[in-house]
Formats: structure tokens, sequence, C-alpha cells
């Protein structure tokens, strides 16, 4: 979050990157940034943190609730006979001699 808000403001972008374009660069100087940060400065950003953790759960755990329900709901499958003879495969039946 604390990132994306870097990136979204043109001029704290300019200010904690510099000319620096290589990603994992930018996240390290965002890092370094956010340790020097008071408690109330991260304050915002761990609340938004937290707010989005509790929507996502919220979310699973319809999502879980609703795979849980779908697969109950389907009907068993159906008996498979096994071929008894050898050189015959799972699932296969040989056919009748006459």
């Amino acid at each position: 979050m604390y990132l994306a808000s870097i990136r979204t403001d043109s001029d704290l972008s300019k200010e904690i990157f510099g000319s620096e374009t290589e990603t994992t660069k930018q996240s390290q100087l965002a890092a370094a940034r956010w340790n020097t940060l008071s408690e109330e400065e991260k304050k915002p950003f761990l609340e938004r943190a937290e707010r989005e953790k509790s929507e996502y759960m919220t979310k699973y755990k319809e999502y879980e609730d609703q795979f849980t329900a779908s697969i109950s709901n389907k009907a068993p499958a159906a008996d498979i006979k096994l071929g008894s003879e050898p050189g015959l495969g799972m699932g296969a039946v040989e056919d009748e001699k006459n």
C-alpha cells in the first residue's frame, strides 16, 4: 500500500526513487523510507491494510462456503467396473465373448 501510494504521487515518487526505474530497487528504497516513518505516519497504511484483509477474509469465507456447498451437492460418481483380465487397464472392461 505504501509503495502504491508512492507510485501514484509523482512528487513523492521523484523524491524517494529519484531516477531509479528498476522495480526491485524502488521497493528497497520504499522499504528504507517506510522504516524511517513514525508510528503515526504509518497508521493510515496499517489501518487500510487491516480493512482490506478483513474484506478479503469475508470474501474468502463466502467463496469457501459456496465451494463446499457445490461439492456436497454433486451426485456421487458412477461405479466403474474394472477389468479382471491381465493386460486390461484401469477402467477397461473386456467385451463379452459369444
